[in-house]
């Protein structure tokens, strides 16, 4: 059954490449007529369509992870105590993160608290991606990973963070590796790499974060056009922090960089995953985050199309100064971005079912935007939807299976919009906001959206 499946997302990926950067057409019979249904696996690996989805959480259910999970005891010197505990993982599931990445806890130094975590992960219905530095080595050995056996067994274990920000030079190790580890688990766990964001120099491009000695010239694309084709991963994450501690100033390349992404995993049939800066990085002097800079970088790459968020960070990084970035400090108490998170991950869960089973064809923008959107992303209209007016917005327009569904952000961070949608005919839809599902009809839909967040719109 495995070769077969692969064989159909060979055939798929093969027609999808030859075709617009926007979405694929319908499936087709052998004697080439237009099948009217798809099946969900077809779906799940399917241009715009692909999705990824773990196991234990349903298709239905949009992968909202956060880097870091509560450390272990005195990790790197820190003299900290264990915080690996049932409160701390309960704390963690209210605030509607449902995938938590290990940073500090490693299988090596503490393997009994690793298998804690994953049980209190299973017990709130969360998924748990370990670090184990030793899991790179099964790229030439795979037959280490019978060492891995008594975390990879447990229920909510959703994969490995292997590693983060890794260059051009990497990519092969990597390759190696995942061809080792489908083999291993097939699918459903998550070989998790983190990608370097737009910003990055052409010497991290090629050497990692860290960057290193290699030299040569590269451009963005070319970094991810090399991993996808090399690598051949199962979803592309990826980070992009547009925000400062000291101003509002926004980081100009944050939808070019999400435009790059989206056109290349559309060709190859995968999804893609965003971070969204959920604090400052630079100590204790420095501002607040605000509520619509947290809501804005997740709506827009929702209307974008992302198929996956996280946060940057959920516990506070322990070797970064101050307390200002994560949902809980460095002892696990709740910050003011907790309450932000908790709005913001429950609207996710009510809008994720549509967004997770949709194809994202373009955006339409209407007003001013904190960022420029390429201009070969904009639509003019889509659908029955012939114009916009009244604010700042950003219109996703996707393909809802049968349906068209539209992801209206506020495009701003300091002002509200007041948007209207016109349409060709008298509609009926249902709207989300701010996790709230009302019906609307006519053939104009007006929307009060706050600065920053977004609301759902699906044609019934």
């Amino acid at each position: 059954m495995r070769g077969l499946c692969k064989a159909i997302i060979a055939i798929l990926t093969a027609a999808c490449l030859m075709l617009p950067a926007f979405g694929c057409a319908p499936s087709e019979k052998e004697d080439g007529e237009q099948e009217e249904t798809m099946t969900e696996e077809e779906y799940q690996h399917y241009g715009a369509y692909a999705y990824y989805y773990y196991p234990q959480l349903g298709r239905d259910v949009m992968p909202i992870g956060a880097w870091c999970a509560p450390p272990t005891p005195a990790f790197g010197n820190f003299n900290n105590p264990n915080y690996i505990t049932d409160e701390n993982y309960k704390i963690m599931s209210e605030s509607g993160i449902n995938s938590i990445y290990a940073l500090y806890d490693t299988p090596i130094d503490y393997p009994d608290l690793i298998l804690q975590a994953l049980d209190y992960a299973d017990k709130y219905d969360m998924v748990y991606l370990a670090r184990d530095n030793r899991m790179l080595a099964a790229a030439e050995e795979p037959e280490l990973f019978e060492l891995f056996k008594a975390y990879t067994s447990k229920p909510a274990y959703g994969g490995n963070l292997i590693i983060d920000e890794p260059g051009v030079n990497s990519f092969q190790t990597l390759a190696d590796l995942k061809e080792n580890w489908d083999k291993e688990f097939g699918s459903g766990k998550n070989m998790y790499v983190n990608m370097l964001p737009m910003y990055a120099s052409e010497n991290q491009l090629l050497n990692g974060a860290a960057g290193g000695e290699e030299t040569g010239s590269i451009t963005y694309e070319e970094y991810v056009s090399r991993y996808l084709s090399m690598v051949k991963p199962d979803l592309f994450s990826v980070d992009y922090y547009p925000f400062n501690g000291r101003n509002q100033d926004v980081q100009q390349e944050f939808f070019k960089q999400l435009s790059i992404i989206k056109r290349r995993v559309e060709q190859v049939n995968i999804p893609f995953w965003i971070f969204a800066q959920a604090g400052f990085f630079d100590g204790e002097d420095t501002r607040k985050l605000e509520e619509c800079e947290l809501q804005w970088q997740v709506n827009a790459a929702l209307s974008y199309g992302a198929k996956g968020i996280q946060y940057f960070n959920y516990w506070h990084p322990l070797e970064i100064a101050g307390n200002n970035c994560g949902f809980v400090d460095r002892e696990g108490n709740k910050t003011y971005i907790y309450e932000y998170g908790v709005r913001m991950n429950r609207h996710i869960a009510a809008v994720d079912e549509v967004l997770m089973k949709s194809a994202n064809r373009g955006v339409i923008c209407a007003g001013d935007s904190p960022a420029p959107v390429p201009e070969e992303d904009i639509l003019d209209g889509y659908e029955l939807l012939e114009s916009v007016s009244g604010g700042d917005a950003l219109i996703g327009c996707f393909d809802y299976r049968d349906k068209v569904a539209y992801y209206v952000t506020a495009n701003s961070l300091i002002k509200d919009a007041e948007v209207t949608l016109k349409f060709s005919e008298n509609i009926s839809a249902y709207c989300i906001q701010d996790a709230v599902k009302t019906q609307k009809s006519g053939n104009s839909i007006q929307l009060s959206i706050p600065k920053g967040e977004g609301v759902l719109v699906v044609i019934d």
